[in-house]
């Protein structure tokens, strides 16, 4: 009776155990796969936020580049037009002088063609500074000589290092055309304003001597007088002879005068002159010379600091963290 009372419990402990185990089983089951899940999800979010930091990366360096090649083109632009545009200066120079010279000497010839008096020697400076004005400019335009040589660019460290040194070396090729007898050029501006201030000097003069009346004209003798008028045209006569000895005193005076005023005028018109040739040779001595003196002091120290280009030298990149 107990025995088989026994049996039916332990095949009942026996499915119970089975379901407990199937049920645990069913569970582990349940949490690997949740488990895989889980981990498929994270690994997918990784994997998306590796892939959107990258593409963000790539944009920001396809930007950077852009921007990069942007900046090159441009300076190498503005730097390879410098060329034409420093042309384009002396050509103005040039025309500006020409232009100038040719007013001046027509008002030389207007304002001195209707005087008795002739161009003073200050005159003539104006007109020589143009002169040399458009002879500089031309020789900057087109006297060839032969540059210096420039020393090829280093490669660089880095890439952003490369196109700076590429870059550089363009600027500093343009500026050794641009600079070759850049002398001339500045010789010729001051030239040009040397001449402009010396186009008043021809108008300024000192006063001129008083005017010396025309010669008296002799009373005439009257061939024969009617008895009764004898006495009249005698006093007649006398006055008009005193006359006459009046006005040829007068005029011996204004004679006098003027001449010792013209004397004057003269000396005062040579010192004039002096003075305005010690400022004549003044300036062509600053226009010729101050250039040239300006180009090996102040242009050589600007260039070796800055190294012809006015561009630092870029530091070593640093390398890229992570």
């Amino acid at each position: 009776m107990s025995s088989d009372t026994a049996k039916p419990c332990s095949e009942c402990d026996k499915v119970e155990l089975e379901k407990k185990l199937a049920a645990e089983e069913a569970l582990h089951a349940f949490e690997r796969e949740e488990q895989k899940i889980g981990l498929e999800h994270a690994n997918d979010l990784d994997s998306a936020e590796d892939t959107a930091t990258t593409e963000l990366q790539k944009a920001r360096w396809e930007s950077e580049f852009s921007l990069a090649k942007l900046f090159h083109e441009k300076i190498s632009e503005v730097a390879a037009g410098s060329v034409e545009r420093s042309r384009d200066s002396a050509k103005y120079i040039q025309t500006a002088s020409a232009a100038i010279a040719t007013l001046y000497t027509g008002s030389l010839g207007l304002v001195f063609s209707v005087t008795d008096h002739p161009l003073p020697l200050r005159g003539v400076f104006a007109t020589v500074f143009l002169g040399l004005s458009v002879a500089l400019a031309a020789a900057y335009l087109a006297f060839i000589t032969t540059p210096r040589r420039l020393k090829m660019f280093e490669g660089g460290a880095s890439m952003t290092e490369q196109q700076m040194n590429r870059t550089a070396f363009l600027i500093k090729w343009v500026n050794t055309t641009v600079r070759d007898r850049r002398w001339a050029i500045r010789a010729s501006v001051l030239c040009l304003g040397f001449g402009v201030a010396f186009i008043p000097a021809a108008f300024i003069s000192s006063h001129r001597p008083a005017a010396v009346p025309a010669a008296p004209a002799a009373p005439t003798i009257p061939g024969e007088v009617a008895p009764s008028l004898t006495t009249q045209a005698t006093k007649l006569f006398e006055a008009q002879a005193k006359g006459f000895e009046e006005a040829v005193e007068a005029q011996s005076s204004a004679v006098t005068k003027a001449s010792e005023e013209s004397e004057e005028i003269s000396a005062k018109e040579k010192t004039t002159n002096l003075i305005a040739l010690a400022l004549a040779l003044g300036a062509l001595i600053m226009a010729l010379l101050g250039p040239v003196v300006w180009e090996k002091t102040v242009d050589k120290k600007r260039e070796e600091k800055e190294g012809d280009t006015g561009i630092a030298a870029p530091a070593a990149a640093a390398p890229a963290a992570g």
